[in-house]
């Protein structure tokens, strides 16, 4: 099974290429972040198109994640408990026996800064998310934008 992520930064700026990058790849599944649409204006019909569906958890402008696949997919959860606040920023989908889980974690920028908290009550969330939702005894996927980066490579500014 050929899996991707990738932040997208804005699906409608960039779905041109991500249609062409589907029928040149053929991955599987592939889970985005940062969608910037709600969920009414995710291109479902032109993904059909292409022979894939997706789950999704839009917001307007900003965030948003989404389970793209080639296969059945079947939505399982959206969003945290207690996290609704940072936005819509976790999907998991079933794709037949795989569970699979899109994140835009929040970005808690230094360990000093006062979202950084906030950053690790999110991941607490889902880790608790994980465990309720990702059984040990069947494959699971965790794919995403962690919004972590250890070397300058990890981050493009220009």
């Amino acid at each position: 099974m050929r899996i991707a992520t990738w932040n997208v930064n804005g699906l409608r700026a960039r779905f041109d290429f991500f249609a062409h990058w589907l029928a040149a790849r053929e991955p599987d599944v592939v889970c985005l972040q940062e969608l910037k649409l709600e969920d009414e204006q995710f291109p479902h019909e032109e993904l059909s198109k292409l022979g894939y569906r997706a789950v999704t958890h839009g917001q307007k402008a900003w965030n948003g994640v989404a389970v793209v696949s080639r296969h059945a997919v079947e939505p399982v959860a959206t969003g945290l408990p207690g996290q609704e606040s940072v936005g819509a920023r976790l999907v998991t989908a079933r794709v037949g026996k795989l569970a699979v889980t899109s994140v835009y974690v929040p970005n808690g920028k230094t360990t000093a800064h006062e979202d950084y908290p906030g950053k690790l009550a999110w991941l607490d969330a889902l880790a608790a998310h994980w465990r309720e939702h990702a059984d040990p005894n069947e494959p699971a996927i965790l794919a995403g934008d962690f919004n972590v980066c250890p070397a300058p490579i990890d981050s493009w500014n220009e």
